[in-house]
């Protein structure tokens, strides 16, 4: 009976060991871990093959390019936030000195620089019809905020364009001035109580402060406080915006690599807080003005008009009612379609009632199509649609006018003469118009012109433009075709600090842009807001907002470098417009009668 116990207890081990040995096997090598390295090995390859199949693209057409860094292409430094976005297109574009345009590599995404004016006027003028999208995913029927100017392409985008395009004429901004005003106004008793004491200031957060406000008050007609309240919610919507996160992440990663996975994964162009905050107070601001027959000179207002189908030119300047911008003459010369969206050409693209043709028509109620007319009818303005254009504007606003304004004012304290004879100026004027800051005033200020440009020059708030190309392309002199779908890049920034258009361009000098030396450069050198049919809708508005608030604070305080000021700044890679890391901080004074 021991024996039988003993010779089963050998086979019972002699089991498990056997058992034991077939679990570390696995189905295809002797050991499982091995197995897993296969398997990570192939994914690693297949990854590596996604990455790198495109990277004789440029080489097969015959075209100049920059040898690409697989997963990363050339941008490798970008993506790693070791350089700018500025800085990183800027040494790409001197690796390319001496050609006309030249290919580079978004992760596998192949891409091309153009950085001829000639050919950069082709892109945004000339040869329009071929180059009108930007190329930014958008979803109007799931993220509504995404039906906005910026976003919006092909026919949708020329209805709004040609629709909006009279809310910011000259009219316009002299009916916006005084609210701006007011806003420069409060940010100079703001500024004042650190001036008497000779405080240093971070102006790149009172400038932004001041910049939510003057939007908040111009664009939804409400008042947000912010340089009272740092914490306001329209401030902390303004920095959720342009602050970095994995939202932001994630929606660029998917942007450039796989564009159709942002609607499958449900990714909007903001997040669902954002979206609800700005239509949430666009529609209890309609409900408050309806319900109390409240008419507001805003641009708000002007959008309601526009809901209501009022033809809003109709009080203005004689110069306005007759103005055309490049679209309009483009459109009444030409009047180009855009022939991708064909397909869809009665296709609506927004919800909850609001409907926009695709061939600049609406429907009437028994659904036939009316006639166009000034293109007042060619788009329907609902709660969404009214809250995409003044999220737009918002984000537009706020950030470009705080950077530039504390960009501006940290030249000044570094140039000191400039600073003088900009002030000296300002007095000069204010004399002449009983001391009082008016919309002409304002624009009879020359040098402040030339500081404002200057400024723009030297920190554009976007370091570039980027355009899709929408239908085959050939560049013009050569046999060098683009495809369909193939992003264009125009680095406004690297063009900007470009010694063979500026000389030492990273110095300081308004005097830059006097008409005489304006004329010795070639166009399409100084690219701040864009050119042609899809230029900056806004530049009037923003430089309006810029030259107010510089204007106030020249006249009144002394702007000086401090023991807290970064010489040189200190740019965040993070970040996709121009904004420096800690701040920008300055010694305030009074100014010296």
């Amino acid at each position: 009976m021991l024996q039988n116990y003993s010779e089963c207890s050998r086979t019972t081990r002699s089991d498990n060991i056997h058992l034991q040995a077939k679990s570390n096997m696995g189905l295809l090598f002797d050991s499982f871990f091995m197995e897993i390295l296969v398997v990570f090995g192939a994914i690693l390859a297949w990854l590596y093959y996604y990455f790198t199949a495109n990277f004789n693209y440029w080489k097969n057409k015959g075209v100049p390019y920059l040898k690409p860094v697989p997963f990363f292409g050339n941008l490798i430094e970008i993506g790693l936030h070791r350089k700018t976005q500025a800085e990183g297109f800027r040494e790409l574009y001197r690796k390319l000195e001496g050609q006309m345009f030249g290919g580079i590599f978004q992760t596998r995404i192949p891409m091309i620089m153009f950085r001829d004016p000639d050919l950069i006027k082709h892109v945004l003028i000339k040869d329009f019809s071929h180059f009108h999208d930007r190329g930014m995913p958008h979803d109007v029927e799931n993220d509504p905020i995404s039906a906005n100017l910026v976003i919006l392409e092909g026919q949708p985008w020329k209805n709004l364009r040609l629709t909006l395009n009279p809310a910011f004429n000259s009219s316009k901004m002299r009916i916006l001035f005084h609210l701006v005003k007011e806003c420069a106004e409060e940010l100079s008793r703001y500024l004042d109580s650190f001036a008497q004491k000779g405080d240093d200031v971070d102006l790149r957060d009172v400038l932004a402060r001041y910049a939510t406000d003057n939007i908040s008050s111009c664009a939804f007609g409400v008042k947000s406080n912010s340089l009272k309240n740092p914490h306001s919610k329209f401030r902390e919507m303004g920095e959720k915006i342009i602050a970095p996160g994995s939202w932001t992440n994630m929606h660029r990663l998917f942007r450039y690599t796989a564009p159709s996975l942002l609607k499958y994964f449900n990714i909007k162009s903001f997040s669902d807080e954002i979206t609800d905050f700005f239509v949430d107070v666009v529609k209890e601001t309609l409900d408050y003005r309806e319900n109390n027959k409240i008419e507001r000179k805003d641009f708000l207002n002007l959008l309601i008009q526009l809901k209501k189908k009022v033809d809003i030119t109709e009080n203005d300047d004689e110069e306005d009612k007759n103005a055309e911008d490049d679209l309009e003459k483009m459109n009444n010369a030409y009047n180009f379609s855009f022939e991708e969206h064909d397909e869809v050409t009665n296709k609506k693209f927004t919800k909850n009632g609001a409907v926009v043709m695709q061939n600049g028509q609406t429907p009437t109620e028994n659904g036939q199509a009316t006639p166009r007319k000034k293109w007042l009818d060619s788009v329907v303005f609902d709660e969404h649609m009214i809250a995409a254009q003044v999220c737009v504007f918002f984000l537009g606003g706020f950030e470009t006018a705080a950077t530039s304004m504390s960009f501006c004012l940290y030249e000044l304290s570094l140039n000191q003469d400039v600073q003088r004879r900009l002030r000296d100026e300002i007095d000069h004027v204010l004399k002449e118009h009983n001391g009082n800051f008016t919309y002409n005033a304002l624009e009879q200020m020359e040098y402040l012109d030339h500081v404002v440009a200057e400024t723009l020059r030297m920190y554009p708030s976007l370091p570039n433009l980027i355009r899709v190309c929408t239908k085959p392309y050939t560049i013009p002199g050569t046999n060098v075709l683009i495809d369909k779908g193939t992003p264009v890049i125009i680095p406004i920034y690297a063009i900007h600090r470009d010694p063979l258009y500026y000389y030492d361009p990273d110095r300081f000098d308004p005097e830059r842009f006097t008409d005489y030396n304006k004329e010795k450069r070639p166009a399409y050198t100084y690219l701040p807001f864009g050119e042609g049919p899809r230029i900056c809708i806004g530049l009037r508005f923003g430089l309006m907002q810029v030259k107010m608030g510089l204007a106030i604070l020249v006249s009144r305080f002394q702007f000086d470098i401090c023991e807290k000021s970064q010489v040189p700044l200190i740019m965040d890679p993070k970040k996709f417009v121009m904004n420096t890391i800690g701040g920008l901080w300055l010694k305030v004074t009074p100014r010296a009668h």
